[in-house]
């Protein structure tokens, strides 16, 4: 069939093809459901959407498209918490910050569920961004059997280190964002890969260059 839904071609130009082996309309339903997150998350939250949305651009920049899809829903389990709490311009207290860190649960649900119509590991690949201690260093964790792939340890890696080199960047309303090269040097103290850092460095370079 030629002709298909505007979903379906919105599914090609984001490069995520690989993913539609399943009956056209589950796909198309699936991906129509997650256009609606992240339509409702940008309502909702739009400076936690658009981090959202520079981590999936950095992430597509390093790795396969797939990866990037994955990285741009990371926290869309953020719909469930309270808006209060996303949008407060103070540093969370303990109660409220223990509240925040329910939307990796929220995440995993809500991507699991598409996960038999096309979209098979959406919902690990995404929740790998805070499957891990906020310690020295960022150690790759699964909550699931599938904890020994090296493609999920990977994706792990570098959507963990992406999405804190654009924390350290942009800030947050508390936490004012400081200079490219000192967030640099704030994942190698991460203990992040140095080949990933450079990785990180040349996409970032690449991604400014393109929106100038």
């Amino acid at each position: 069939m030629q002709q298909t839904s505007a979903y379906y071609q919105a599914v090609e130009r984001h490069g995520v093809t690989r993913f539609l082996e399943v009956n056209p309309l589950l796909r198309d339903g699936a991906f129509f459901y997650l256009c609606t997150l992240r339509y409702l998350f940008h309502q909702k939250a739009p400076e936690h959407a658009w981090h959202s949305s520079r981590v999936g651009q950095q992430v597509g920049l390093i790795l396969d498209p797939s990866a990037a899809f994955a990285a741009d829903l990371h926290d869309i389990g953020k719909l469930g918490i309270d808006e209060a709490i996303l949008n407060s311009k103070q540093r969370l207290t303990p109660v409220q910050f223990v509240e925040m860190q329910r939307h990796n649960e929220y995440t995993r649900e809500l991507l699991r569920r598409v996960e038999p119509h096309g979209f098979p590991l959406l919902s690990t690949m995404a929740a790998s961004a805070h499957d891990y201690r906020r310690r020295r260093r960022m150690p790759i964790t699964f909550p699931d059997r599938r904890r020994n792939d090296p493609y999920l340890a990977i994706v792990a890696q570098v959507l963990q280190a992406c999405d804190a080199f654009d924390v350290f960047i942009h800030g947050r309303p508390y936490q004012p964002p400081i200079e490219f090269e000192e967030a640099l040097d704030k994942l190698r103290q991460l203990r992040i890969e140095q080949g990933l850092v450079e990785e990180i460095r040349d996409s970032h370079r690449f991604r400014t260059r393109s929106v100038a």
